[in-house]
């Protein structure tokens, strides 16, 4: 396995799951590469995307993790909003770490 594709994160949670599994790696790099190609036709069509463009995008993205939040929290008898809530506070405090890192 190649230590170059893992996440580097100094985020706790992350960082008790890893390494992330050789299937996982190529999942996220071909999700990045159809997500920034489509980004990019859109913005040499149009000249530029919106912010709503990238918003429905990553909500998208986040749909599978909001459904496993959820089935967490029932199998372990948490509160379904409480469970989702700090799966998305993960998110964004993870989304913020790839962003000051320059990227994936």
């Amino acid at each position: 396995m190649s230590d170059d594709r893992q996440p580097t994160s100094v985020i706790p949670e992350i960082r008790a799951h890893l390494p992330m599994a050789e299937e996982e790696l190529d999942a996220i790099e071909a999700v990045e590469r159809c997500m920034v190609e489509k980004i990019n036709a859109v913005h040499e069509k149009t000249g530029g995307t919106s912010m709503l463009l990238k918003l429905e995008i990553a909500a998208l993205a986040l749909m599978p993790l909001m459904d496993q939040s959820v089935e967490a929290a029932e199998d372990s008898g948490l509160d379904r909003s409480s469970v989702q809530n700090s799966m998305l506070d993960l998110v964004i405090k993870r989304a913020r770490e790839i962003w000051g890192q320059g990227g994936n």
